[in-house]
């Protein structure tokens, strides 16, 4: 090594934390179309239904490549749309419960079952894109390669 070169304190590898983070959120796609196709053979909902899970296909594997790369944005815009389909899961959960009469019992038990699995594995998600590894990892990563942190310089 030469004398006076900078040495890079990003880590080798990604934090499992950041991993986990990272294969909750795909899980949670998988447990959505689940959802959708639950919604379609109970007669609920179209065909359209589909394209939810495959928003959060797009956003969850886009941002979430991101997110592992250490960008500090794509895990704020990782727990925005966590906080809001938790949200919003919670309004659906809120519905089946009001509409109980109206449905079978199978039908509002699995798709109870199902937006509370969703729920679930949002909050553990961004729980572990908040872990104290994964914080050092986000502030490593937005650091320049010298070491220097950009936020102190003002850029």
């Amino acid at each position: 090594m030469a004398a006076g070169a900078a040495v890079s304190k990003t880590p080798a590898t990604v934090p499992s934390a950041i991993q986990t983070a990272f294969v909750l959120y795909q899980v949670t796609v998988l447990v959505s179309l689940a959802n959708a196709v639950a919604r379609m053979d109970f007669g609920m909902s179209s065909a359209a239904a589909l394209l939810n899970p495959a928003l959060e296909l797009l956003v969850f594997v886009g941002v979430g490549l991101r997110m592992r790369a250490g960008r500090p944005q794509a895990r704020i815009g990782l727990l925005t749309a966590s906080l809001l389909l938790i949200l919003l899961n919670l309004l659906v959960t809120y519905g089946l419960t009001q509409a109980l009469g109206s449905l079978p019992t199978y039908q509002a038990v699995v798709l109870w079952v199902l937006a509370g699995t969703k729920v679930a594995l949002l909050a553990a998600a961004a729980w572990m894109m908040y872990r104290p590894g994964a914080q050092r990892y986000f502030v490593l990563m937005d650091m320049d390669t010298d070491g220097s942190d950009p936020r102190r310089q003002g850029k």
